[in-house]
């Protein structure tokens, strides 16, 4: 049998074919595009186009020699475009073809693409479906059908199998998982799926359990993961609970507004309550945590965990676990009692336009303050003796850096991606800087000792340099532009 999926882009048609030909060859047109250089001419893109075009007309023929079943994925608007393809699969074999015709309505096309909210969208997907011709008369198929919406899968619910290649596909779309009896492991914890509102469990299942749609092991002492979907309001961790698994709270559906300095605002704010019962969370919990959650708090009773304004640290106040990616505050002053920062501490906070950090600081964990898209100035105090692995990358309005005399070594991509810096003081006692630890940039001036490291990585950089004497420069904000003065405390 031979399938040709065709139609209009981002329309289903992958699941389509996943779902409905599973055990067939499947040839897409997407396996054969590639990136065009910037800049490149439309006669460049035209002549590229029918190169990827012919590549998977001869994939599909050698498929079709060595298969039975073979389904065409691809886009083909225009009936021109696929009389080549239908002539390939008659120069292969005699069988007929069934065209699958993909022509959802706009409203739908605009859902599936998560562009529901972008009235300015519907006048381009308007467009795409103008271009679409219908095949008449059948025009070289055996039969057509047209697919709209009304029969397109329901990916609402899905029944979840281990290890299946479709899971993948309802990430973006189930709202209720079924968790069956066998179901003994799960694949990286339902990380991504981003619009699931509730989980609900096999009474017979061994290892897993729900309670209020939420994911927890068959006893209730483990929290494998709450609704993405579901992010909002307040959330109590129920008592008995003692570990919260990795990527518990990760909240994928933030992943394409992770990069706006837009600040959490309206109702849709989330927060978690601790129980005193729970003594055990594990690292990335709260990874690609969501700016909707505001505060983390903790039961008075817990003998391990405790909250400060919304900030989850450990009892003694020693490290800093977790600020929420929604804090609303703007500024923030770390407890002097603070050791350790942990890794993705600050991680998302994009309220965060300074942040104070205590002298006494030994460790600030990689991707510490990653994305805090809103900070404008850090001092490092000299008890941190590195600066980890891309602990302050993409902060895109980071502007002044001040180490202090006593840290020895910036680690790669430390300061990755601030691409608005303008300086940065490193002091004698570092005495290793990663060749990609930050960008160079024209506006940065490196500030630093003659013949320190930092003067000779400056150097070989091609950067920038100034050469300080006895007083360590300080760096004020003095404008919106980030203009700072040499010789000021900020």
């Amino acid at each position: 049998m031979i399938i040709f999926v065709f139609g209009l882009p981002c329309s289903g048609k992958s699941t389509f074919i996943k779902e409905n030909f599973p055990d067939f060859k499947h040839i897409a047109i997407d396996h054969f595009q590639k990136d065009l250089p910037y800049g490149c001419t439309q006669e460049e893109r035209q002549e590229q186009m029918l190169a990827e075009y012919e590549e998977c007309k001869q994939a599909l023929i050698e498929a079709i020699k060595e298969n039975d079943n073979v389904v065409l994925e691809h886009t083909l608007l225009k009936a021109m475009r696929r009389v080549p393809y239908i002539e390939a699969v008659r120069s292969a074999t005699d069988q007929g073809i069934s065209a699958y015709v993909f022509n959802p309505s706009i409203e739908t096309l605009m859902r599936m693409r998560k562009k529901d909210d972008i009235e300015a969208y519907r006048e381009q997907i308007n467009n795409e479906k103008s271009v679409l011709e219908i095949p008449k008369d059948k025009d070289g198929f055996a039969e057509v059908h047209i697919i709209t919406e009304a029969e397109l899968p329901d990916l609402s619910e899905y029944v979840y199998k281990a290890n299946d290649k479709r899971n993948n596909l309802r990430k973006d779309h189930a709202k209720t998982v079924y968790i069956p009896a066998d179901i003994t492991t799960l694949e990286n914890n339902f990380y991504g799926w981003s619009k699931v509102e509730r989980f609900i469990v096999d009474k017979d299942n061994t290892c897993f359990t729900d309670e209020d749609g939420v994911l927890f092991n068959k006893d209730k002492t483990e929290l494998f993961k709450y609704p993405e979907g579901r992010m909002s309001g307040t959330y109590n961790v129920p008592e008995g609970a003692i570990k919260i698994k990795s990527n518990a709270f990760s909240d994928y559906s933030d992943i394409f507004t992770r990069y706006s300095t837009v600040l959490n605002e309206g109702n849709n704010k989330f927060s978690i309550t601790l129980p005193s019962s729970l003594t055990s969370i594990e690292g990335n919990a709260w990874g690609s945590c969501s700016r909707r959650l505001v505060a983390i708090h903790v039961h008075e009773n817990n003998p391990g965990f405790c909250s400060r304004d919304g900030v989850l640290f450990d009892k003694k106040v020693k490290t800093l676990l977790c600020c929420p990616a929604g804090i609303v505050k703007s500024d923030y002053v770390v407890p002097d009692t603070v050791k350790i920062i942990n890794r993705e501490g600050f991680s998302g906070c994009v309220n965060l336009k300074t942040v104070k950090l205590p002298i006494g600081l030994t460790q600030i964990g990689v991707h510490a303050f990653e994305e805090c898209l809103n900070l404008l100035e850090i001092t490092i105090p000299g008890t941190v003796e590195e600066i980890s692995f891309q602990s302050f990358s993409y902060c895109s309005k980071l502007t002044n850096v001040s180490l202090e005399e006593g840290t020895r070594q910036i680690d790669s991509g430390a300061f990755a991606m601030c691409n608005f810096m303008k300086n940065i003081f490193i002091p004698h006692s570092v005495t290793s800087i990663d060749s990609s630890s930050l960008n160079i940039l024209p506006s940065l001036t490196i500030h630093c000792y003659e013949n320190s490291v930092a003067h000779k990585f400056a150097v070989e950089k091609n950067a920038k340099f100034s050469f300080v004497g006895d007083e360590v420069p300080r760096f004020h904000l003095s404008d919106n532009n980030g203009d700072a003065i040499p010789g000021q405390l900020w």
